[in-house]
């Protein structure tokens, strides 16, 4: 029952759910350093047709190899495709 307030995608209330998109927004601008996607296409696109991805996961590939760091996913089927040719660890 709602009783005249408005609900978000897992049963919290809006203010709520604004309250957390503020924080996440305030800590992505504030302690991460935000890649344009624009910048990492040309590669992330190379990556996905040689690996057969979606430019979507190959934008995340494309980023870790910039930065020199390895992609930490969660996603099985990704890292099992990838893994003997992209520095990919599964956590």
């Amino acid at each position: 029952m709602l009783l005249g307030k408005e609900w978000c995608f897992f049963n919290e209330q809006k203010e709520i759910a604004l309250k957390a998109l503020n924080k996440s927004i305030d800590f992505i601008m504030g302690v991460c350093e935000v890649i344009a996607s624009q910048k990492l296409l040309k590669d992330a696109f190379e990556i996905a047709i040689e690996d057969a991805i979606t430019i979507y996961d190959a934008l995340f590939i494309a980023a870790s190899k910039k930065e020199k760091v390895p992609l930490l996913t969660l996603d099985r089927k990704l890292y099992e495709r990838v893994k003997q040719k992209r520095n990919v660890k599964l956590i």
